[in-house]
């Protein structure tokens, strides 16, 4: 008995959070980006960035940034970089507020 009602609560569970989960977002989207680096001496380089994502049915521009990135390479394994990053995000009222983020990364 106790063994069919686990059964039966486990399914009810599974089946409550299975119909939760099917949320689809009817909008296209498209990511584009494009990047450039330049090598300056050796083992350091610069790095720009820029991408654009476009939303609602790719005819708005949601966010697009600008990442600025120096790269330098210590030996052929190990890589030092820092990078700034300035992002503009549409807000609900059609503006954009300014974002500036600092990053560093060492693979």
């Amino acid at each position: 008995m106790l063994r069919n009602f686990n059964k039966i609560v486990i399914s009810a569970f599974l089946f409550l959070t299975a119909s939760a989960a099917f949320a689809q977002w009817n909008d296209a989207h498209l990511w584009t980006s494009i990047s450039i680096e330049k090598k300056i001496i050796k083992n350091f380089s610069v790095t720009v960035s820029e991408e654009l994502r476009f939303s609602e049915n790719i005819t708005e521009l949601g966010t697009f940034f600008t990442d600025i990135g120096l790269n330098y390479k210590i030996n052929k394994h190990w890589r030092v970089s820092g990078d700034y990053r300035f992002t503009n995000k549409i807000r609900l009222d059609n503006s954009y507020s300014k974002r500036h983020r600092y990053y560093f990364d060492v693979s």
